[in-house]
């Protein structure tokens, strides 16, 4: 059912971008820097790599390109990010599994990659994770994160966000293992909307 859900929003964003294309102009990718805040949700696919089937939930991203950083290196900004992803099929440990995180890092534009109204990004995060298990309490651990994506914009407000993230987990028991930390990497994708405020210049 979750799989679906997930399927039927890629299907309408998809959708959404096509349409919304005809009117995309070309100097929006050059525009689009003297935005300072954007804020985005999207569906996410998660493998959480430790005998569990694929998570799926939302995302929320807020980023703020500050006037400091994009003086010296333009395309630089701060994000922060927050997943609650669930799959409500029971595990081999008997609870169905979950991710609740929280982050904040950098994302970067290079401006050399721009391509009309496609915007190529990478992205390094950090932040913490709750016990992915369900009636299990424990304390927060590390989360690091890698990725990249792609922004398309349809406006000067709107793009449409495709977004990869490959995640180091630090801390956590491991529940197969007991008395040891595990050594998971949750990978995903994400595809959502991002709104930046601000008026053109």
């Amino acid at each position: 059912m979750r799989s679906k859900l997930f399927f039927a929003c890629a299907l309408a964003l998809a959708f959404i971008a096509t349409v919304a294309s005809a009117s995309a102009q070309a100097d929006y990718a050059a525009r689009d820097a003297e935005s300072r805040y954007a804020i985005g949700v999207g569906i996410s696919g998660f493998n959480p790599g430790w005998s569990a089937p694929i998570l799926y939930g939302p995302t929320v991203w807020a980023d703020y390109r500050a006037p400091f950083i994009s003086r010296f290196v333009s395309g630089l900004a701060v994000e922060g990010e927050y997943h609650g992803l669930v799959a409500n099929t029971q595990t081999i440990y008997g609870e169905s599994s979950k991710q609740n995180s929280i982050g904040a890092g950098l994302i970067y534009h290079p401006g050399i990659l721009r391509f009309h109204s496609v915007r190529p990004y990478v992205k390094a995060l950090g932040g913490l994770g709750w016990t992915p298990v369900y009636n299990v309490n424990g304390p927060p651990f590390v989360v690091t994160t890698f990725g990249g994506g792609a922004d398309y914009n349809l406006s000067y407000h709107l793009a449409i966000r495709a977004d990869y993230e490959y995640q180091m987990w630090g801390g956590v028991p491991s529940y197969s293992n007991p008395g040891h930390d595990g050594t998971d990497n949750p990978q995903g994708l994400t595809l959502g909307v991002l709104y930046r405020f601000g008026s053109r210049r």
